[in-house]
């Protein structure tokens, strides 16, 4: 078996491992930038700043043989991101300590499960006694429901049906967790005992996709640093642990296992950062009735809901309809926000993303400081860039990678560490959609080229990742256009020594073929 090495998250990384059985050829799932306009009433995710909307449905739990491609794209998302089998006192840590909780009162709710999954003759017998199971070990904090035949939402054309939601007893009833019930074990993409722990026939390739595909757009609908979702079988079930580096997976757990009682305990005690939301999004609130109408008339909305996002001690506000993320599990997860920035009264155009931590690799803002220091033209000011949370919080820094050292065999993969980042640029407002003349066009693209080639032999930069999502341009009042290069993180400094290629991976380039300073003229 030979080792994987990182993607940026924008598209699937190389598979490892040969699978046992042959699988369906898989189209490419990379973003196409820009994306086509969005339509009202499917939730979408995309790339920068357009979202991504597609009218098609189907349901990703059925597993049609139609979708074999979209689940095997979403396998070979995670291959070679899987950390396991963790013991589940390891995987527990990942909670702060609480105090002790007798085990003793649960033990007949263990013992009616094992005996009402004993008798069951097919996944749907499964669900209320697993349900009723965990609603009586979390009496209070969390609600456990049966929604495995109603789909939640639609996410990249897939119908949402997890068997089992776990939902936070507050006023937006926040989904906490999605769990995934099998009938049969061979149904299982882990195996204990396998050298690479992952499984790797059809079946359970699928099953891996599946989960894949909940565990993405639980952590796209929503501002999430983390997500915790299980696996359960009629005798055992597995935990997992989802963030921009990977999965961590736990090794088999039993319903009667004190371990099983103390990770409810801690996933229902815990705080809601703790459990993955990301605490530095809020609903937004306002001072007054008319600060409100100034900002829905700057965003341009009526009465959709907001958000209160905060980077430091600045407050921005943003259109929750907007914050669909990453169709990608793993990677940055980047979401381009139109926003209205309190302390200026104006429009920004905020980048939420997770970055990539290397001491070669330098933070957007402190690129975009080195660009305009050396005076390169048509890219767009940084007001301010920074990173979110505590650096050794545990929630705003990846920690898959850390957990690896826990594994007992060996696993050939290779992982990152990614660090949440935030960076406020000048609002740009057009994308390449936006042209209306092939005049305005190659002006765009000249400027966006003469930016691009003073970056390389002014400031020693070299951007790397060219394409139409970072190609922005605005009118001024005249009526003339101009363009702007955004997106450095992937940059690469070109007066040190070391190839950071291997770090970040730029993966799309765009060709021009015209000469655009002879087509404007």
């Amino acid at each position: 078996m030979r080792s994987n090495s990182e993607s940026d998250g924008r598209g699937a990384p190389v598979v490892s491992q040969v699978l046992d059985e042959t699988l369906p050829p898989v189209s490419s799932s990379k973003p196409v930038t820009p994306p086509p306009r969005p339509k009202d009433g499917v939730l979408k995710s995309g790339s920068t700043p357009i979202k991504n909307h597609r009218a098609v449905s189907n349901d990703l739990n059925a597993v049609p043989e139609d979708l074999d491609a979209r689940l095997v794209g979403l396998h070979a998302e995670i291959s070679g991101r899987v950390v396991g089998p963790v013991k589940v006192e390891t995987f527990n840590r990942l909670f702060p300590d609480v105090p002790d909780r007798d085990a003793q009162p649960y033990g007949k709710a263990a013992s009616d499960l094992v005996s009402g999954l004993k008798k069951a003759k097919c996944e749907e017998d499964m669900y209320g006694h697993l349900v009723s199971y965990f609603n009586a070990l979390c009496p209070s904090g969390l609600d456990f429901r049966d929604k495995h035949a109603k789909p939640i939402t639609v996410f990249e054309g897939q119908d949402i049906k997890p068997d089992i939601i776990v939902y936070a007893e507050d006023e937006d009833e926040t989904i906490e967790a999605m769990f995934e019930v099998k009938y049969h074990e061979a149904d299982d993409p882990f195996d204990d005992a396998r050298e690479g722990f992952v499984t790797t026939t059809i079946r359970a390739s699928k099953t891996l996709g599946q989960i894949t595909g909940y565990a993405t757009c639980h952590q796209a609908i929503e501002f999430r640093t983390h997500a915790f979702s299980a696996l359960i079988f009629p005798t055992y079930m597995r935990l997992l642990h989802w963030d921009r580096s990977g999965v961590v997976v736990t090794e088999k757990l039993s319903f009667n296992n004190p371990l099983l009682f103390d990770f409810l305990h801690r996933f229902s005690t815990a705080t809601a950062a703790v459990r993955g939301r990301d605490s530095t999004v809020t609903t937004a609130r306002f001072d007054s009735p008319d600060l409100e109408r100034k900002v829905r008339d700057c965003l341009e909305c009526d009465q959709k809901s907001l958000l209160n996002i905060s980077v430091g001690n600045n407050n921005y506000i943003v259109l929750k309809d907007q914050i669909i993320g990453s169709r990608s599990p793993i990677g940055r997860s980047t979401r381009c926000l139109k926003a209205y920035w309190l302390k200026t009264n104006g429009l920004v155009l905020l980048k939420d993303t997770w970055r990539v931590v290397s001491p070669t690799l330098k933070s957007e803002h402190e690129i975009y400081e080195q660009l305009h220091k050396k005076q390169v033209p048509n890219i767009p000011q940084a007001h301010l860039g920074a990173d979110i949370g505590k650096e050794n919080d545990g929630l705003h820094t990846t920690q898959t990678k850390r957990c690896l050292k826990d594994v007992e065999k060996t696993l050939e993969i290779s992982l990152r560490t990614f660090r949440h980042y935030r960076i406020v640029l000048e609002y740009l407002p057009y994308s390449l959609e936006d042209f209306e003349n092939t005049r305005e066009m190659t002006i765009v693209f000249r400027e966006s080229s003469i930016g691009h080639g003073t970056a390389a032999t002014e400031a020693k930069v070299l951007h790397r990742d060219i394409s139409n999502g970072n190609i922005m341009f605005k009118r001024h009042a005249d009526g003339t256009v101009q363009g702007y290069l955004i997106d450095w993180d992937l940059s690469l400094d070109l007066t040190l020594a070391s190839d950071q290629s291997a770090e970040a991976q730029p993966e799309r380039y765009l060709a021009v073929p015209c000469d655009p300073i002879g087509a404007a003229e």
